[in-house]
């Protein structure tokens, strides 16, 4: 029997196969199965092809298909799911394809989201989102799936062309799309038999064939991990096989496809990101054959890319084209031995949770695995011939990045670090200085080990030959300081590059980094400039400078500045003067002095590249900061107002400029009463429709679903829809806002863009050590402390906290670190809390910019238990200094940052008694976690941030002017 539609199906739907390999699922089969029939699209059929399947799989199928006729059982020998996957596809009788595993689940809008983006742009092939989940508590439940990270999921609903999106070529699983048969059947589809990575190549084939692709960033699949996925354990040696068969022929079919910005992205970003996972386990292989695999694809990868590989991270490059000469299997077969004695050589584990330390020379060293990393890295190096120019190349990356490094960071200590350092001293002195020329370091800590041998470390590496930015111009401009130079590239700057300047304090207290301007000039030599305020914290501090060039994909990467001559004592005037003494040339090395003068007249500025009126305008605020520097340094001019009067006349005045408005607070919460408060939401609206008419662009950044704690709901909820229909773009700060809002307003999805708020990297002061801390705020040496930091205010549920605390005195008891202004209901749960025997450590007030560092320096932990969450300023204040964190367990929250090492998530149903349980866990005081809350502050860096917000005023002011 073929029942393609239910009897309440519409008739105007079009026909959606969902093809189904089933094998091995009869336990979770029905979950899927379940998640079908629940579809809001009614006209679909699941061809669900049982492989074979062991178990009673088949049963479960067929008892389906008795009770709704959309479900299509075929039966046949195991073959394979590629194989299975065919069959399906000779059989499905719908004009649209989708594809499902038998493990996993759709959310219940899941069809009619793909039809939607599929039909409104005509196009061929349609995107989602998928997410992982983790049955049985072992990690979050839900993350995004990671391919499917790239800028076209941050943004709203599009169409995009492969050379205006590359990324698109990332998202190489089948699942969460949708496919017109036409396509299919115009490339002539199949899946590759017998073999476990069978969408790879299949996937990229319909990415190139199909002229645009339609991407709905909106989640709707469920993707079930556990160890027996494919991906469970990506060195299994028939995963690994296939892989590299695989991975092989979509680059030769990405090549033939002739777009070298495709071409670039899919092998310098997507395959050597992948490739990258394989090779630096490289020792765990035990099959000499899969070794020369490995070796292979870097051959052809180093063929590929040409010239473009020095644009990678200096690691991997090194990497790369050592493997590719066959280095591995000829230098490295004695490599396993030589570490055995080193610890566990087990597998990365698919969970998570395995705490081995994986020994290789090439794995990122932290914290917990440096010292193992160190040693592996010794003996790898130990086994080259520097008389060959790539070997040579490949010691020198090794021996700095991963044996020197290491202890200048100090996270080798003590006897073992001052033996390691001598040892990787002995072993540079071998290698040519030709090879240690093209070696730079990667990125400095903001501050560095206070310790003889981080310092002895930090010694090492400025005198090595490693490559340099050269300084030509320093001079001082009142409170900035300006330089000019130099820089030898191997490949001109790319679009997609970050240039910036960083300066720190050599006791790393004190760090700054400001955008630099690169143009190039002749001979591979680029030109740059940089103009960089020093703040009051810089003065009477030994600073050091470093050229900083980023681009995503491949790292960061950081040249010291040096100089050929030092000028003399350098003065600035103004209010404040500046005194900066040049100390040394390599590197440069300067020192910093302030001191009162007298205010001269300023210079007159240079017209503004443009004109943007914020509201408000909350400059005391480090996130409005932050988010404007970029643009501010650009020469954009940024007017404002807290006054929602003069917002009013300055949105009838006829002045032109981007309108950017963010928190609407003072615009209703002000109000005198419901009646007032309506008014001034009908002539703030009045004025966005003439400021709109009048042709000026109109941003909104969304901070909170509404002003907290409002006293005029309905108001507000008019007043955020109003501005929601006539802003041109709306900025928002993670991909479940419209989520976090529901029913109560929309933002138009067209009109929506994300830029994930930015860590406070280079804004307070760096870390301290935590009993100097604790020390300064008073708390206690010896407890364990959790941190709350900002206003506290009835909605952010410290009533949980409280009772946490209460629970724990007992067994395991934790002082409390509160820290900022209490309402007075607050203030008096805190005075009753400060009865019990609970320690507690508070200063209710406002924090000052200088207090920061130690509260956050002092904590365990950082517990913001509120009942709602939409963003968190403190939660990326705790991720600046290393500090993990606990939220509640929100989608809102879990979407995007689920998937983070250094958060854990508490039950909002059962708020008190599971943030004790995550309290008395000592997960937090794991260094690994502490490491991964520092690179997620790194990755997430204000400067990024500043940059995506002239992004933004761009993008803003082009569709205003052709709204016009």
């Amino acid at each position: 029997m073929l029942a393609t539609t239910s009897p309440d199906a519409r008739h105007d739907q079009s026909l959606v196969s969902i093809i189904v390999p089933v094998y091995g699922t009869e336990a979770v089969l029905p979950e899927l199965l379940d998640s079908l029939l629940a579809q809001s699209w009614s006209a679909w059929e699941a061809v669900l092809v049982i492989d074979g399947s062991p178990d009673e799989a088949a049963a479960v199928a067929h008892r389906y298909a008795a009770r709704d006729g959309r479900f299509r059982v075929i039966e046949t020998p195991n073959g394979g799911i590629g194989r299975a996957r065919n069959i399906g596809l000779d059989a499905a009788a719908g004009d649209l394809i989708a594809f499902c595993d038998s493990d996993d689940m759709l959310e219940p809008n899941a069809i009619e989201v793909l039809v939607a983006a599929l039909e409104s742009s005509g196009t061929e092939m349609a995107t989602a989102i998928g997410v992982d989940f983790f049955p049985g508590g072992v990690r979050r439940r839900r993350s995004r799936y990671w391919t499917m990270h790239g800028p076209q999921f941050r943004r709203g609903w599009a169409t995009y062309a492969l050379p205006q999106m590359p990324p698109l070529l990332e998202d190489h699983v089948v699942w969460a799309k949708l496919f017109r048969r036409s396509l299919i059947d115009r490339i002539g589809l199949r899946f590759p038999e017998g073999v476990q990575c069978e969408d790879i190549l299949p996937m990229l084939r319909l990415q190139l064939a199909a002229h645009d692709i339609a991407v709905a960033p909106v989640e709707v699949y469920l993707h079930r991990r556990h160890e027996h996925t494919v991906s469970a354990d990506y060195l299994r040696p028939s995963t690994l096989g296939d892989w590299l068969e695989q991975a092989a022929a979509t680059i030769d079919e990405v090549v033939a496809h002739g777009d070298r910005a495709a071409v670039e992205h899919y092998v310098g970003v997507h395959t050597l990101g992948q490739w990258w996972t394989r090779a630096e386990l490289v020792p765990l292989v035990e099959d000499r054959a899969l070794v020369e695999g490995i070796e292979r694809l870097a051959a052809r990868m180093v063929e590929v890319l040409g010239d473009d590989l020095d644009e990678l991270d200096p690691v991997r490059a090194a990497a790369l084209r050592f493997f590719a000469a066959g280095g591995a299997s000829r230098r490295w077969a004695g490599l396993p031995a030589a570490l055995a004695r080193l610890g566990s050589s087990s597998r990365r584990s698919w969970d998570a949770t395995s705490f081995d330390v994986v020994v290789s020379p090439l794995v990122s060293p932290s914290p917990r695995t440096a010292p193992v990393v160190a040693e592996a890295a010794l003996d790898a190096a130990g086994m080259l011939e520097v008389d060959d120019a790539i070997e040579a190349r490949m010691a020198a990356e090794l021996l700095v990045s991963r044996a020197v490094l290491p202890v200048a960071h100090g996270f080798v200590t003590g006897d073992h670090a001052a033996d390691l350092l001598r040892r990787a001293e002995a072993a540079l002195e071998r290698v040519p200085r030709a090879a240690l020329q093209q070696v730079a370091p990667p990125s400095a800590p903001a501050r560095r080990a206070q310790s003889a041998t981080a310092d002895a470390a930090w010694a090492v590496l400025d005198g090595l030959p490693l490559r340099r930015a050269r300084l030509t111009m320093l001079r001082v401009e009142g409170e900035h300081l300006v330089l000019r130079g130099e820089v030898e590239l191997s490949n001109p700057l790319h679009l997609a590059d970050r240039l910036s300047i960083a300066v720190r304090s050599t006791d790393g207290r004190y760090a700054r980094v400001a955008p630099a301007w690169a143009r190039a000039i002749e001979g591979g030599v680029t030109a740059w400039s940089a103009r960089i305020a020093l703040g009051t914290a810089a003065a009477d501090r030994t600073l050091a400078v470093a050229l900083r060039r980023e681009r995503r994909g491949r790292g960061p990467v950081e040249l010291p500045v040096v100089a050929r001559a030092l000028p003399g004592t350098l003065r600035g005037t103004g209010e404040v003067a500046l005194r900066v003494e040049p100390l040394a040339a390599e590197p440069l090395a300067l020192r910093v002095a302030r001191r009162r003068g007298t205010a001269l007249a300023p210079s007159p500025a240079e017209a503004p590249a443009r004109r943007v009126y914020a509201y408000p305008n909350w400059m005391s605020n480090p996130y409005v900061t932050m988010l404007q520097t970029a643009a501010r340094a650009r020469g954009d001019r940024f007017d404002g107002t807290v006054d929602p009067r003069a917002l009013i006349g300055e949105l009838r005045s006829g002045h032109a400029g981007v309108v950017h408005v963010q928190w609407t607070s003072p615009i209703t919460e002000k109000a005198r009463d419901d009646q007032h408060a309506g008014e001034i939401v009908d002539d703030v609206l009045e004025a966005l429709d003439h400021a709109r008419a009048a042709g000026r662009p109109i941003l909104w950044t969304v901070h909170n679903v509404l002003p907290h704690d409002t006293r005029f709901r309905e108001a507000a909820i008019r007043l955020h829809q109003g501005i929601a229909d006539r802003a041109h773009l709306i900025h928002v700060l993670g991909s479940t806002t419209q989520e976090a809002i529901g029913d109560l307003y929309e933002l138009p999805v067209e009109k929506l863009r994300v830029l994930p708020h930015s860590s406070y990297a280079g804004i307070y002061g760096a870390r301290v050590e935590q009993s100097d801390a604790r020390a300064a705020i008073g708390s206690a040496p010896g407890t364990t402390q959790a941190l709350f930091f900002g206003q506290m205010r009835p909605y952010k549920g410290l009533e949980h906290l409280f009772g946490a605390a209460i629970d724990l005195q007992d067994e395991h008891p934790v002082e409390l670190l509160l820290a900022g202004n209490p309402t007075p209901e607050l203030r008096a749960q805190i005075d009753e809390l400060d009865e019990t025997e609970v320690a507690i450590t508070s200063a209710l007030r406002f924090i000052e910019d200088d207090e920061v560092a130690d509260w956050f320096s002092a904590a365990d932990v950082a517990v913001l238990p509120y009942r709602h969450i939409l963003n968190s300023g403190s939660m990326h204040l705790a991720a600046t200094y290393g500090l993990p964190v606990i939220l509640p367990d929100e989608h809102t929250i879990t979407a995007d940052y689920g998937d983070q090492a250094w958060i854990r998530f508490f039950d909002p149903a059962d708020a008190q008694r599971s943030i004790a349980a995550l309290l008395r866990d000592d997960w937090y005081r794991d260094p690994a976690v502490r490491a991964a809350a520092l690179a997620y502050a790194q990755e997430r860096s204000p400067y990024a941030m500043a940059v995506g917000f002239v992004e933004l005023l761009d993008e803003v002011e082009a569709i205003a002017a052709r709204s016009r």
